[in-house]
């Protein structure tokens, strides 16, 4: 039987992605007749806050499940198939995936905090990332992200990250196929949309659809 830390664990996430789903909900509700270019930019505005992920355990499998909902939220918002890859909704979205957020919101944190004006808070940094042999939650997320991104345990707290670093590093992962398929797919998105005209005759949103669900696939 799981203990009552982890029983408590999970109605936390569970609650924390029920909350985001609440706020997609909101947002399409209220603006679903808009096009997906200006939903975008809503959806980041209201429904990426994520209070509180500073603290959260990003080396937990539940996560999962908050991250598959935010990529079930992103394709609601581009009219896109359940099964678009996340690292293609990253591209056609103009943001870096969940994960790599929640890791770069945490790294920042660590940094807010390392260079506070509080001693005390310094110090229990400091000996959670040096001296704990990184075992603590706040140990433990360090690892994590320094694993992902090649980082030592002396990097970690040293730099302010902004999204344009860890947008470079994960469009250099992708291939140039991949890049090919998802520029190609945000092009023809823009066409169903009504943002993007063709010289000759478009075709039609049906065809459009078909187009982009076999390159998001």
């Amino acid at each position: 039987m799981p203990d009552t830390d982890t029983k408590i664990c999970f109605v936390k996430k569970k609650h924390r992605k029920n909350c985001f789903i609440g706020q997609v909900n909101n947002v399409l509700c209220t603006f679903g007749k808009l096009d997906s270019f200006i939903m975008n930019r809503l959806f980041k505005v209201y429904c990426s806050s994520f209070y509180g992920c500073e603290l959260w355990d990003l080396d937990n499998k539940q996560l999962n499940d908050f991250c598959i909902a935010c990529c079930k939220g992103l394709c609601r918002v581009w009219r896109l198939p359940n099964t678009t890859k996340g690292d293609m909704l990253a591209v056609i979205s103009d943001s870096i995936p969940v994960y790599d957020e929640l890791r770069r919101r945490f790294l920042n944190f660590i940094f807010s905090c390392m260079h506070c004006g509080s001693e005390l808070v310094r110090f229990f940094v400091w000996f959670g990332l040096q001296q704990a042999c990184m075992m603590s939650p706040l140990g433990r997320n360090a690892r994590f992200c320094a694993i992902r991104f090649g980082l030592s345990a002396f990097d970690i707290g040293q730099y302010k990250l902004n999204r344009t670093c860890f947008a470079d590093k994960f469009v250099s992962s992708l291939t140039t196929g991949f890049m090919d398929r998802a520029c190609f797919a945000y092009e023809v998105i823009a066409i169903r949309e009504g943002q993007l005209t063709l010289m000759h005759d478009d075709f039609s949103r049906e065809e459009a659809d078909d187009i982009i669900d076999y390159l998001v696939a």
